[in-house]
């Protein structure tokens, strides 16, 4: 059974988390992978966290991770987080790996609500492109309208994910019509450095929900769904796997 670097590296944060001996901070990404992390263990409070990434590649292997991980250990909290990540393949690689997963914890909660949404967009190239001034600028307009969404209190977790989905939507739609031949490798070289912030999309969600005690129907204290996916072309299936827990 293989096991990727993302879900190797998503076990060691939240055994970080639960453990709480190492910080938060000390949780880095290696290779331009991209991770949404949430964390959330006072009372009453709302936490977000949004981790957008463009991931540019040529090489003749190919192995990019994408996760969203969100926990709670609180009472009457919400803990959100959102992995979103554009992979552009320049090369014809032999082997393409990508991994997106997403994951939900709540530990010891009490009316406490965990989200966490893992978007993943994979798109093989006849070589180098960029985008145009005008789809930078729609992607900038994306983002902003989902970090909105997300931190709306007024929000339940189900309209936020059913608002974040066709935005995200939009987003795929940027890559497919915004992007141009790029120039001279050295020009590439310095947009991938501004950067860091098939067609068919690989979804995964992973919610946790935990009610007021009253609702007492006894279920795991948190929720793990890892998705997979391996693509050497830019055509790709999409899959989404929506998994809901109720923790009182």
């Amino acid at each position: 059974m293989r096991f990727s670097k993302r879900f190797a590296l998503v076990l060691v944060v939240v055994a970080a988390l639960l453990s709480a001996t190492v910080p938060v901070a000390q949780a880095q990404t290696p290779g331009g992978d991209n991770l949404a992390l949430a964390q959330n263990t006072k009372n009453n409070s709302n936490v977000f966290d949004l981790s957008f990434n463009i991931r540019r590649v040529m090489a003749g292997a190919v192995d990019v991770d994408n996760a969203a991980v969100a926990v709670a250990s609180c009472e009457s909290c919400r803990t959100i987080a959102i992995a979103i990540q554009v992979v552009l393949i320049f090369s014809d690689p032999d082997v393409v790996t990508t991994d997106n997963l997403a994951l939900a914890l709540n530990v010891e909660c009490t009316s406490c609500e965990t989200m966490a949404l893992a978007y993943q967009y994979v798109l093989t190239t006849d070589g180098p492109v960029h985008f145009t001034g005008e789809g930078n600028q729609a992607i900038a307009e994306i983002l902003k309208e989902i970090r909105e969404i997300a931190s709306d209190e007024e929000l339940t977790l189900e309209e936020i994910h059913a608002q974040v989905d066709p935005l995200v939507d939009e987003l795929y739609a940027v890559v497919d019509t915004q992007l141009v031949a790029a120039g001279p490798p050295e020009e590439q070289e310095a947009e991938d450095l501004e950067a860091e912030g098939t067609p068919e999309p690989t979804t995964t969600d992973t919610t946790a929900t935990t009610p007021a005690p009253v609702e007492s129907s006894p279920a795991p204290d948190g929720s793990t769904t890892p998705a997979s996916s391996e693509s050497p072309t830019a055509a790709e299936s999409p899959s989404s796997e929506p998994t809901p827990v109720t923790t009182p």
